[in-house]
């Protein structure tokens, strides 16, 4: 009977640690081309300098707007489902800690990139417009994008303060679904669990010709059960920005979709 209890005694105390402790949940991450330039986009790029516009961060509807949207997600779900929940605001253009490390991920993923492409860094876009005198036409730039898309007048002077031929502007929103919040929950096998998200979209202009080269979105992504510990935010938005990259300058592997 002794031995009997310890067999069932050892693997009950294992779960008890598992869930006292937690263990680390996998993130996961997606990402859709909506455009691409028939030429190729990276001998494109290289002919001039890509200019990163500081990434814009996005905030949610109105908690009215949310309860309205907010059905429970049947299992499965696609990661696309968490996003339709209404449409997204800007938020303040101040120095946010999440705007920040986000554009820093951008820029460091970039300047990983393959294929040698001239970067210059979200600093020195805000910097060359802040000395170009141009602050107040990037202040509305930046708060009117989200909703009016792009301005190509802001564009040609932007691209004329920095001297970058080429910029990308990109927006993320950063969602978190419980029921704590009276939003979406995720059904696992009878368990509820938590959805944190980062999604990063972004648009590559071509501002002497007026052209859009490039648009495309990703998604980083962690469902958190009840034993499982959350991951760093900061994991998630190097997700979501690795296939963010990812789809915009494939690999090797990808060398068609160049």
């Amino acid at each position: 009977m002794a031995l009997y209890s310890r067999r069932i005694l050892i693997p009950l105390l294992a779960v008890l640690l598992l869930m006292q402790f937690g263990c680390a949940s996998k993130i996961k991450g997606w990402s859709q081309e909506a455009y691409r330039t028939p030429e190729p986009l990276v001998a494109e790029l290289r002919q001039g300098k890509l200019g990163v516009l500081p990434v814009m961060v996005l905030e949610h509807p109105a908690k009215e707007d949310q309860k309205r949207g907010s059905k429970p997600l049947p299992a499965p779900y696609t990661p696309d489902e968490v996003f339709e929940t209404g449409e997204m605001l800007p938020q303040s253009t101040g120095a946010d800690p999440n705007r920040l490390v986000i554009s820093e991920i951008l820029l460091r993923k970039l300047r990983a990139n393959l294929f040698s492409i001239p970067i210059i860094s979200p600093a020195e876009c805000l910097k060359s417009i802040n000395d170009s005198g141009l602050t107040a036409a990037y202040l509305r730039f930046d708060r009117n994008y989200p909703k009016l898309g792009v301005n190509s007048e802001y564009l040609s002077s932007f691209s004329r303060a920095t001297g970058s031929r080429y910029l990308l502007i990109s927006t993320a929103s950063f969602s978190e679904y419980s029921s704590e919040t009276s939003v979406n929950v995720i059904w696992t096998f009878g368990r509820k669990t938590v959805l944190r998200s980062v999604k990063i979209l972004g648009q590559i202009w071509d501002a002497q010709s007026g052209r859009k080269l490039w648009e495309g979105y990703a998604v980083g992504y962690n469902s958190i059960a009840p034993y499982e510990s959350p991951p760093l935010p900061e994991a998630i938005m190097d997700q979501a920005v690795t296939s963010f990259v990812g789809i915009m300058l494939p690999g090797p592997e990808n060398q068609d979709k160049r």
